[in-house]
């Protein structure tokens, strides 16, 4: 059931957004009162900005490589179209966004990515952030992408290059969306207004994940495919998909790749456990890329103690560990901040990650301080679980539950127990092949420490 702001963002999306004369989709921002209104709230956010571009020029002093990045990131933007400079003459009733940068150890193209702070708020408490409706959200979770992705035996993966910018911002609304910026110190500082839907707006996932629906209903006719997997595979700009036959497969992959490119998209990093398939997608890109063996599977960008990643080759799931050395003195706030990096979105590592939620429940027993030194017992307990994890990159996970067409039977079979300390509920996938030979594969588990 979506609320009432959520219903008014839908209607905001289906009667302001048009597609320009390439294909491209124009929308505005779901403002919570008119443009005037939105702008007057914000208040003098242009000094604001300016004060905080002086702060980062400082940093740049200290760091030339930041400055030779982030300037890189600006050049792109306006070489793209993506952001404009702004008449001198210009300047009045607007809203301007200071931004910064952040740098994504994970990411395996660009690490330094420009984020646009529209939560600063004026004096009187106000932001563009707080003037506009988020929206619903329309996509599947993570979670059941990754259950269906698992359903089928040929699989593919990719992502959308920048899939935010290619989303153009009705020109009505760029001046909601301006910038300040200057090369080098000597010169004078210029407004540029963004010219498409911006990262650091908290309205900006909508429009761009309802966009992409809207294509897929646009080009329904054209490529029904395509259409299907676009409106029910994606999880914002990663794609995740399959299916059982490889011509199928190979068929639908050029349509969801010839949708997205009538509403201005482009696929990139395609993965796949068929080498035939991932050829077929690689041999027609312009630029190819190397393709990775493995892909790190995300619910968010912090990182984690324990990940997951997908081998494509032999099409398994591997448990990584990524264990800093431990911070002494070991206090509750200590392992509950390693607690919380324990990565297990379907459960698959229940038995280890409940031994934790075990030990957070013993830590509020011994009525400890946040910040006090934890009784030798505790800290030898701690760190021989801690450094067991290590042996949790030995596991792997199938990645394909053996399910298709030719099945004999499919069950889904559920467990559950419990202990005086812990409950726990598992499912497994049983399935019955044309062959009659029987596969079980734990499909998602859930634990709770008993009260």
């Amino acid at each position: 059931m979506w609320t009432k702001e959520e219903e008014r963002c839908e209607e905001i999306y289906q009667q302001t957004t048009r597609r320009d004369d390439t294909g491209r989709y124009v929308v505005q921002l779901p403002l919570k009162t008119n443009f005037e209104d939105t702008v007057k709230s914000c208040g003098d956010t242009k000094h604001q900005a300016v004060v905080r571009l002086h702060q980062l020029e400082r940093k740049f002093a200290r760091n030339e490589n930041l400055k030779a990045e982030y300037t890189k990131v600006i050049h792109e933007y306006l070489q793209l179209g993506h952001m404009k400079k702004v008449d001198p003459e210009d300047e009045d009733n607007a809203v301007y966004l200071a931004h910064c940068a952040v740098i994504r150890e994970d990411k395996e193209t660009s690490k330094l990515c420009i984020v646009f702070d529209a939560s600063a708020k004026a004096p009187n408490g106000c932001s563009l952030n707080s003037s506009m409706m988020v929206g619903p959200t329309i996509q599947p979770d993570l979670r059941s992408l990754v259950f269906r992705w698992r359903t089928h035996k040929i699989c593919v993966v990719g992502d959308i290059i920048k899939m935010y910018r290619q989303v153009r911002m009705d020109d009505k609304h760029t001046d909601l969306q301006r910038i300040v910026w200057r090369d080098n110190t000597s010169e004078r500082i210029d407004s540029y207004k963004l010219l498409t839907v911006t990262f650091g707006t908290a309205a900006a996932p909508h429009p761009a994940v309802r966009t992409l629906q809207r294509l897929a209903d646009d080009e329904q006719d054209n490529y029904p495919r395509g259409a299907a997997v676009v409106r029910n595979s994606f999880y914002m700009d990663d794609l995740m998909t399959g299916h059982e036959d490889l011509d199928e497969m190979k068929e639908t992959c050029k349509e969801i790749k010839a949708l997205l490119k009538a509403g201005g998209f482009e696929m990139q990093k395609w993965s796949s456990n068929s080498e035939e398939l991932l050829k077929d997608l690689t041999d027609d890109s312009k630029t190819p890329e190397p393709v990775k063996d493995k892909k790190e599977i995300k619910l968010d960008k912090i990182i984690k103690i324990l990940g997951l990643t997908w081998d494509r080759k032999d099409d398994i799931f591997h448990v990584s560990v990524n264990l800093p050395a431990i911070r002494t003195p070991v206090t509750k706030r200590v392992i509950l901040s390693d607690v919380a990096s324990l990565f297990d979105p379907f459960g698959w590592l229940s038995p280890v990650v409940i031994t934790a939620k075990i030990m957070i429940q013993k830590l509020w027993l011994c009525h400890c301080g946040w910040d006090d030194e934890l009784s030798s017992q505790l800290v030898d307990e701690w760190t021989s679980f801690r450094d067991e994890l290590q042996e949790l990159e030995t596991i792997e996970i199938p990645r394909w539950i053996k399910m298709s067409s030719r099945c004999k039977e499919v069950d889904l079979h559920g467990f559950s127990d419990a202990s005086t300390f812990a409950l726990a509920a598992v499912v497994y996938a049983r399935v019955v092949d044309e062959h009659d030979v029987v596969h079980v594969t734990m499909v998602a588990s859930k634990t709770k420490v008993a009260p």
